[in-house]
């Protein structure tokens, strides 16, 4: 059960982490490009669930200067190219196909507290054997506890 729970744990926290840290990266090493859509706006993708927290960003097909085919991520994206005009975004580093609008200050502070879930889930898995361990033998000991206090009653 524990274990489990860990692992739960565990998995939630990369999710958040991927969903925050990325962005930062993006922001902290990447270029800033200007960026327009990519074909029209029914081939973007919606926000699933409610990101950073439980959710993946949506996306939208998109192109900068030396990029025809990309794809932009982020919170709202559908919305903020409805405007027409080009948006400020900024490029990953290593995926030269992939752009992320700038993180808001809550998806910073989120992404410092995933870290803080990821240690926490895999602190309660490995724990976990440490715990079962200190449990049989406390309840081995209650039984010998109890078998002596039933041979004393015996003897006298």
């Amino acid at each position: 059960m524990r274990l489990g729970i860990g692992v739960a744990i565990l998995l939630y926290g990369l999710v958040l982490s991927l969903n925050t840290t990325a962005p930062v990266v993006a922001e902290l090493a990447g270029q800033k490009v200007s960026i327009t859509l990519r074909g029209d706006l029914s081939e973007c993708s919606r926000m699933m669930g409610n990101p950073p927290f439980g959710g993946v960003y949506g996306s939208c097909p998109a192109e900068w200067s030396g990029q025809e085919e990309g794809k932009l991520f982020g919170k709202d994206v559908a919305k903020e190219f409805k405007a027409g005009l080009p948006l400020e975004a900024y490029r990953y580093p290593l995926f030269s196909d992939l752009a992320n609008l700038a993180p808001n200050n809550t998806d910073k502070v989120a992404g410092f507290i995933a870290i803080l879930i990821v240690m926490l889930g895999v602190l309660i898995s490995v724990t976990e054997g440490h715990q079962r361990r200190r449990g049989r033998t406390a309840r081995m000991e209650a039984e010998e506890d109890a078998e002596a206090g039933d041979a004393s009653r015996r003897i006298s």
